[in-house]
């Protein structure tokens, strides 16, 4: 599953309110009822935004 360009920015969102991956990733996947798979790839592009730097 690709993550959408309005999905990436949903996490972007969350991030810059303090919400740290592993909780974004939880929190999304119960509001949309996803699998374990779909959390993980949540999870790994949060992380990875998290790690962007900031401009």
């Amino acid at each position: 599953m690709a993550l959408t360009d309005e999905q990436l920015a949903e996490i972007r969102r969350l991030l810059d309110t303090g919400m740290d991956p592993d909780a974004i990733a939880h929190s999304l996947a119960r509001m949309s009822d996803l699998d374990l798979i779909a959390t993980e790839e949540i999870r790994t592009a949060a992380r990875a935004l998290a790690d962007e730097p900031k401009t």
